[in-house]
């Protein structure tokens, strides 16, 4: 809730001059931040799913690994919503409407995140099979909470702003997410 509070009054301050940014420059810089937390995160989910699959991996190691990769993505979160309250509003009728959607989507996983982190640190080890299964939901909270970014990119076609959606299909940042 705090990088919505901080985008609104970022978003309230430009108000003044209701300009925004090229669509092209908003599409760049969204979609850049938006890939940099994804690649980290991917990176850091794949080392971590490599040590958990090793059934001889010591479940004290597996959850540090689960909680450092959470503490990093956390704040990996909390940079993407600076990142995205800092990218402005695209100019267009509905520029703040889609600078809001996407930063509450990060907002969403955000809080996503340090929800798993306190959940992961509070879990008990002793019994492997329960803390499997909290690892495996753990994860689907996770993939989840990457998901909201993901709609929250997909409802900027939903807007109808034809030159933001040009900007967001011809930014190669885009493409992949």
């Amino acid at each position: 809730m705090i990088a919505v509070g901080t985008a609104l009054g970022l978003l309230a301050g430009c108000s003044a001059s209701n300009a925004g940014v090229a669509p092209a420059v908003y599409a760049q810089r969204v979609c850049s931040s938006i890939a940099t937390f994804e690649t980290a995160l991917t990176a850091s989910s794949r080392e971590l799913s490599a040590k958990v699959a090793d059934a001889s991996a010591d479940p004290v190691k597996i959850k540090q690994g689960t909680a450092d990769l959470l503490t990093a993505a956390e704040r990996d979160s909390s940079t993407l919503a600076e990142a995205l309250s800092g990218a402005g509003f695209p100019r267009g009728d509905h520029g703040k409407q889609v600078a809001m959607r996407l930063i509450s989507a990060a907002d969403q996983a955000h809080q996503v995140l340090r929800d798993q982190r306190v959940a992961i640190a509070a879990a008990p080890i002793a019994n492997r099979d329960a803390f499997t299964a909290l690892l495996a939901d753990v994860g689907r909270q996770v993939e989840a909470g990457g998901n909201a970014l993901v709609d929250g990119l997909n409802a900027v076609g939903n807007i109808g702003d034809l030159a933001l959606n040009k900007a967001f299909a011809a930014e190669q940042s885009c493409r992949g997410l």
